[in-house]
């Protein structure tokens, strides 16, 4: 950016403050500190005109900022902004998503879309895209994901999947409508810098991530969505995130949801389960350990093990099996936290209904059977661990059973969200399984499942005669 020598100190101020980024970091300990890198640059020519060097991401905001101060500006943004001649939509957007779009639309297009899973975030993003003709580039964290953006693109925007680029997943075609895995994305930024000028960056929270924001710094789209049912994250970096996208220009509650039924009420029933005696004994071992450790390191280690043997309590399991029986009429999802205790519990009810078990072992094509299989009701029970808990549409539930987590509220809300499609008609469950007297009901009250039916507690009473929260301390 060149700016003549007659131009206010402040107007050269705030573009170079475009350059300044505050970065999170959190230490072994947990521990929280900042620090801020200047990537901008500045050079003063003969004629006194100053000359600005700053990241790809600034240079959809220097023309605010010039309008601000009534100075006239000439932008070669290097972009295409052609509109392309792709698209047919078929989508109508309910109230809340139309009012997310107008939102969007006079912040100058840019900024982050919050809205509960099962709210519909994509159509909103679909519509902008719909509205802009622009080519675009839509930013997911899996391969899940990348697979159903390009669906949905076909579907709700009359592209053919042929015509619309993948990145990711083994592929490599950049196309005027492409949709890309962040990490596919940091590996070939340069190819991505100066191809589009609308940029989606779905499940957003990912964006702040060490490696991920290179991809929203480096890019030259002037237009930007980020789309989140959770953008705060635990290190504070969402501030990143709205640095670099924008910041959060439109909010809906899930009780908000719910009153317009457009997702399911839940009820939340956390169950309290005490460790065998013969585990008892190994923890206390462990929290001895812990408790007299100064080296934080080690402390962690120890600290990990009394995790692992709370969240894999083998007492969990006569709880599932008595909540499946429960439930057998409807579809069910149960959270583990480790690929062995998943294999326990498959192995505990898979003589109750029609189970499947989906981890980090399963290929891709065994995937994809057992997702469709879902689907159709030929699978009644999915058991996942780290798997389908983002964004994904892996079929309508009803029932989701937490057997391990951690302490992160996105977590939570992640998980709740598979089973609040359905609208006002449906009465989702949730149940929380939790190992009482042990460092998991610490976890348990940070990730607060309590919080979910705030504001909604009198309409599950009113309507489906049970209480919205109930704590159950198992025999």
């Amino acid at each position: 950016v060149e700016v003549p020598s007659y131009y206010p100190k402040q107007l050269i101020d705030e573009l170079l403050s475009l350059g300044e980024i505050t970065i999170f970091y959190e230490d072994a300990s947990g521990k929280l500190s900042e620090k801020t890198f200047n990537l901008s640059y500045i050079k003063t020519l003969s004629d006194g005109t100053k000359r600005i060097i700053l990241p790809s991401y600034a240079i959809g905001l220097i023309e605010r900022i010039f309008t601000r101060y009534k100075a006239r500006i000439q932008i070669d943004y290097g972009i295409p902004l052609d509109e392309i001649d792709l698209m047919r939509p078929n989508l109508q957007l309910m109230k809340h998503q139309q009012e997310a779009l107008e939102s969007w639309l006079m912040n100058g297009k840019r900024g982050t879309i919050v809205i509960p899973t099962g709210g519909g975030k994509t159509h909103v993003a679909l519509a902008a895209m719909a509205r802009l003709k622009l080519p675009t580039i839509v930013f997911v964290p899996n391969t899940w994901l990348l697979d159903q953006w390009v669906t949905r693109i076909s579907q709700f925007l009359g592209i053919p999947k042929g015509l619309i680029g993948v990145l990711g997943g083994g592929k490599r075609q950049i196309r005027s409508i492409t949709v890309s895995t962040y990490q596919s994305a940091y590996r070939y930024i340069e190819d991505l810098t100066d191809k589009f000028a609308f940029a989606v960056f779905d499940e957003a929270h990912h964006v702040p991530a060490r490696t991920f924001k290179d991809v929203a710094l480096n890019l030259r789209a002037i237009y930007r969505m980020a789309l989140s049912a959770t953008p705060k994250r635990r290190d504070g970096n969402e501030v990143l995130l709205f640095k670099l996208v924008g910041g959060i220009v439109y909010n809906i509650s899930y009780r908000e949801l719910v009153l317009r039924g457009i997702v399911a009420p839940v009820a939340v029933r956390k169950y309290l389960v005490s460790l065998p005696p013969d585990r008892i004994l190994i923890y206390r071992q462990y929290e001895r350990k812990t408790n007299s450790i100064r080296d934080e390191f080690e402390k962690r280690k120890y600290l990990n093990k009394m995790i692992e043997i709370a969240r894999d309590n083998p007492a969990k399991l006569e709880v599932i099996r008595h909540i499946i029986m429960k439930h057998k009429s409807e579809k069910i999802f149960v959270f583990a936290g480790s690929i062995k205790f998943a294999e326990l519990i498959e192995k505990e009810i898979k003589d109750l209904l029609p189970t499947a078990l989906l981890t980090s072992k399963t290929d891709s094509v065994r995937e994809e059977r057992i997702i469709r299989a879902f689907q159709r009701g030929a699978i009644r029970c999915l058991i996942l661990v780290k798997k389908g808990e983002e964004g994904v549409d892996v079929g309508d539930a009803s029932v989701a059973i937490i057997a391990g987590g951690s302490k992160q509220e996105r977590e939570i809300i992640q998980r709740v969200g598979r089973i609040l499609r359905g609208g006002k008609d449906k009465l989702a469950w949730l149940y929380e399984i939790v190992t009482r007297n042990t460092v998991e009901e610490l976890l348990s009250r940070s990730r607060n499942t309590r919080k979910i039916v705030a504001g909604i507690e009198d309409y599950v009473k009113s309507k489906y005669s049970v209480l919205a929260y109930e704590v159950i301390k198992w025999k």
